[in-house]
């Protein structure tokens, strides 16, 4: 779909909780504006707390998955700066 990007981001279990994973989600959408990008989403494990309250707090929506009922997936509109 033009306009619509998949992100995918891990973040090593030693240095999880150090605030790494916001600091590279920001970066990323920052880019992904920049670069003229409408909207992100990635599928979550439906286990993974972390990440899903991470995209939550960043601003993603999380909606079922189309396909596995083991993720989740999780959408933002991003800001259009044209």
């Amino acid at each position: 779909e033009p306009g619509l990007r998949e992100f995918a981001l891990v973040v090593g279990d030693r240095i999880q909780r150090a605030g790494l994973g916001t600091l590279l989600m920001q970066r990323l959408m920052r880019h992904a504006t920049w670069r003229g990008v409408e909207a992100m989403f990635g599928d979550v494990l439906r286990e993974n707390a972390p990440m899903l309250a991470l995209a939550q707090r960043l601003g993603f929506t999380p909606t079922f998955h189309p396909t596995d009922a083991r993720l989740v997936r999780v959408e933002k509109t991003l800001p259009d700066f044209s």
